[in-house]
């Protein structure tokens, strides 16, 4: 299962996430940053490509997660869900995730959950959620929140002698 972790804080927002502990799937590789429609977006990568999280320089966070209890899938040849989060990580609301969701063949791709995260940027900033429905991606939640500026760590956690993970 995949999950998402989102804090909003008073100087921007942490955010942690895992892939889903599918044994077959190969190891991701490290986050590279690269321009997309403009933007500076920095994400891992499957070896095919496709990425599960991206961070442009606006400071927007989109990551999907992979919807397993949908059991509706695209027959024939499906699109990588992969190819979402490259798709749309130059988003800096949920308008633009959502006009550009509006071009991709969602009914070539199997079902998931988009979460997006955008700083304030003049007015509230908030979360919002996108639910694979049918081949289409509705709209599902929203959450303001008051961030100017996001706090992330994207480097892999060390594991110190003691065992944890800092």
């Amino acid at each position: 299962m995949c999950t998402v972790t989102f804090i909003a804080r008073r100087r921007g927002y942490c955010l942690g996430m895992n892939r889903d502990e599918k044994l077959t799937r190969p190891t991701g590789l490290p986050p590279k940053k690269r321009m997309v429609n403009g933007r500076a977006v920095i994400s891992p990568s499957e070896p095919g490509g496709g990425t599960w999280i991206a961070l442009n320089d606006h400071g927007a966070t989109l990551a999907l997660i992979n919807w397993y209890s949908i059991t509706a899938r695209v027959g024939g040849k499906a699109v990588s869900r992969g190819e979402v989060i490259n798709s749309i990580s130059a988003a800096t609301s949920p308008e633009v995730a959502d006009a550009s969701l509006d071009e991709l063949p969602l009914n070539r791709i199997n079902p998931f959950r988009l979460i997006g995260i955008y700083p304030e940027t003049g007015s509230a900033g908030g979360t919002a959620t996108f639910r694979w429905q049918l081949g289409l991606a509705v709209p599902f939640a929203s959450l303001p929140f008051t961030a100017r500026r996001p706090i992330l760590n994207l480097h892999a956690p060390r594991r110190c002698r003691d065992g944890e993970l800092h």
